[in-house]
């Protein structure tokens, strides 16, 4: 009995022991962007904003100042977007929040994104990058509405400007789809859509396929199946630039 009654006071010191060694425990020195990544839409032409949120591990009297990066795999053009150099963590406290300002500037009509990081420090830790991608926003978008023959891996396709700038491209889609459909917002202006297959024969075997653009309700281009290796159609959104 005195032997148990020896092992239970061992037990409740060692007890004891890991809880004062707990109370000795410092927070790290660590900061992180929220959670991301986030999707963002900016209107054709316009711009938008969005508040990103930082928090700390700790707790500190005074305040912190954080370098604020954007990473070079961003696809963003410097030219769209705006944000401080720095984000302050007012002392006693563990979060701050800074803007990011998006507008539409040398934007691809298939979106951008922004790839945000805070630098690290002597003795200061940072958690991993957020990532913000912006996509255009507009009333009438350009409709692409694809219906295939069978073979879907077998389909590419383009649209250009008249530099012959390639501003749009997609596929090839899976083995077996039967149809997809695209909705980008572009510019007014004069465009040339292209329809690729890679085996020959168009969208003909074995069912009968089919391209439709369409804009504002309006249909510009309808391709028929039978195109054999390609086809080029031109079309023009809103008013005519080769107009003016």
């Amino acid at each position: 009995m005195k032997k148990y009654i020896l092992l239970f006071v061992a037990t409740l010191a060692l007890s004891f022991a890991g809880c004062d060694h707990e109370s000795d425990f410092t927070s790290p020195n660590y900061a992180a962007l929220q959670a991301g990544p986030a999707d963002i839409k900016v209107e054709l032409g316009g711009s938008t904003s969005y508040e990103l949120n930082v928090y700390t591990a700790n707790i500190v009297n005074e305040d912190r100042v954080i370098d604020i990066v954007v990473r070079e795999s961003s696809s963003m053009s410097p030219a769209a977007y705006s944000l401080p150099e720095t984000v302050v963590i007012p002392g006693g406290s563990n979060e701050a929040a800074f803007t990011v300002d998006v507008q539409d500037v040398n934007f691809s009509p298939n979106g951008e994104s922004l790839i945000i990081g805070l630098a690290a420090q002597e003795n200061f830790s940072t958690g991993d990058d957020f990532q913000l991608n912006v996509s255009l926003s507009c009333d009438s978008p350009l409709v692409i509405d694809f219906v295939f023959d069978g073979y879907a891996n077998e389909t590419t396709w383009n649209v250009k400007d008249t530099d012959g700038n390639t501003i749009l491209e997609g596929g090839p889609y899976a083995e077996g789809a039967a149809s997809a459909t695209v909705e980008r917002c572009l510019p007014d202006g004069d465009y040339t859509f292209s329809i690729f297959d890679a085996y020959g024969d168009g969208l003909t075997f074995p069912n009968e396929g089919s391209v439709t653009l369409t804009f504002a309700g309006e249909e510009l281009v309808v391709i028929p199946g039978d195109f054999d290796e390609e086809a080029t159609e031109a079309f023009t959104l809103g008013g005519s630039s080769s107009a003016d």
